[in-house]
Order: C-alpha cells, then sequence, then structure tokens
C-alpha cells in the first residue's frame, strides 16, 4: 500500500479492501474450524479435507480477514509434516485462508523422527526404496527445518478481485482446455 498504490490502481485493485487487512490475523486450529463450519450449517465432520468453499466461508466466518488454520490432523497430512508434540495426532502446520479465495499460504514444519516418517510412509503405502533419496536426508544429518508455499495466483486474484483464479493464470487448465 505503502509503495505500490499507483500500480494497484492501475490493476483496479479494491484500495478500500486492502486497507481493511489489519494484523495480526486470527488463528484457529482445524478442530475450532470445523466447529465454526458446522455451526454454519456446513456439512463436514472431523477427520474431512476442506473444500474451497469451506476455505472462503471461513475467513468470511472470522471478520473478512485473512485466518490461519493450524493443526490439521496428521491423517490429511503428508508424511514429512511434522508432528505437533503438544498435540498429539496434529501437525505442525498451518493454511492462510483468503476472503473470497481460500488457501493462499501452505506451510508446516518438517517431521525430523525417521521413524515416524518410515511409519507414515508404510501406512500409506508408498514404496520406501522409491523415498530411500528422502529418508537418507534424515538418515544423514537433516536439521529441523519448515516451508511454505505462497500461491502466486491466488495472491495476485485476491489483490485484483477476480472472482476465479483462472483470471490471474497466464494458461489456465479448464475441463476442455489442457494446453496454452
Amino acid at each position: 500500500m505503502k509503495e505500490c498504490r499507483h500500480e494497484l490502481e492501475i490493476v483496479g485493485a479494491d484500495i478500500k479492501k486492502l486497507e481493511k487487512v489489519k494484523k495480526p490475523f486470527k488463528r484457529v486450529t482445524y478442530n475450532e474450524a470445523i466447529k465454526k463450519l458446522q455451526e454454519k450449517g456446513h456439512e463436514i465432520k472431523q477427520g474431512d479435507d476442506f473444500k474451497s468453499a469451506e476455505e472462503r466461508s471461513l475467513a468470511k466466518y472470522y471478520g473478512e480477514s485473512f485466518v490461519f488454520v493450524t493443526n490439521y490432523p496428521l491423517a490429511l497430512l503428508k508424511f514429512y509434516h511434522g508432528e505437533d508434540s503438544e498435540k498429539p495426532g496434529t501437525g505442525t502446520n498451518f493454511n492462510l485462508l483468503a476472503p473470497g479465495i481460500g488457501e493462499m499460504v501452505d506451510g508446516s514444519q518438517r517431521e525430523p523422527d525417521l521413524n515416524k516418517i518410515v511409519e507414515r510412509l508404510k501406512k500409506a503405502k508408498m514404496d520406501l526404496g522409491a523415498s530411500d533419496w528422502y529418508l537418507d536426508s534424515r538418515r544423514y544429518g537433516s536439521v529441523p527445518h519448515a516451508g511454505f508455499g505462497l500461491g502466486i495466483e491466488r495472491f495476485a486474484a485476491w489483490i485484483c478481485g477476480f472472482e476465479t483464479i483462472k483470471d490471474s493464470v497466464p494458461f489456465p487448465r479448464t475441463p476442455t482446455r489442457f494446453n496454452p
């Protein structure tokens, strides 16, 4: 807003909407988010993953701003997500949900325990041999670390007020279009 107001106006961004964004952003756990969705009439139960409509709704229910959802059940996460030692069975992860868009950022701390990773791979019936390269990174000196991914097209769609991220993707894939 301070340095790129002119550019935001050029792309047609709703400046008033952007000015409403205040930090800190609300933080809720997966369990709290499920309860909120159920209270609002969504047919979702504990253990279900959120669909995009539910993600968009959560941002709206928590004040038309961004909301962090943390501690998803491990069963919904990839084998490399860390487990929260204070909330066993949940991940050390988050999704940042944006109003009108849903998930914009996904992140987590990675699981440092080789045995837990092997357990999860077996549970998912994944080939351990095909995962050797990853397992070796834990066997031979990985350090605790985390990562996140920002959906840049989603961010652009939110900034510009697009109704769909397809409008912010140079060559969107659709049911009838697979090639540029």
